[in-house]
């Protein structure tokens, strides 16, 4: 499921709809613009999977996502490309973790998308999904 909160992309928008090839229609969204709201969202898995975490992403060098544990029930936090997340979200989340970059590197973060990319891929791997 993804959720989508603030001022974000409008799914319905032509371009958007073309650059995810409609994969969003096989996927369940939901529109939650209140923060209050969100937070007791989530609070339904917490309550219900004492294992269930919420995983923040940043670009401020915290716990490298490799060394996280992502098997069991958890919920991914992503902010926009300007700003990554805001102060609430990340006081939310049980930690923060980042995706390690080279320090030669020019780049200090990936845009929102590559981020989701590796860190679904990291998910999988470490689930030992093929």
């Amino acid at each position: 499921m993804l959720i989508i909160t603030g001022h974000s992309v409008d799914l319905y928008d032509a371009d958007v709809v073309v650059s995810a090839m409609g994969s969003f229609f096989k996927l369940p969204v939901i529109r939650i613009s209140d923060n209050k709201v969100l937070f007791e969202y989530i609070d339904k898995p917490k309550n219900r999977y004492t294992n269930f975490t919420t995983i923040g992403t940043t670009a401020h060098n915290e716990n490298p996502i490799y060394s996280a544990n992502l098997t069991s029930p958890l919920m991914l936090m992503m902010g926009n490309e300007t700003m990554g997340l805001n102060k609430a979200f990340k006081e939310y989340c049980d930690s923060l973790c980042t995706i390690p970059m080279s320090g030669k590197s020019y780049a200090t973060s990936f845009n929102v998308s590559c981020a989701a990319s590796i860190l679904m891929y990291e998910i999988t791997r470490q689930r030992g999904i093929n």
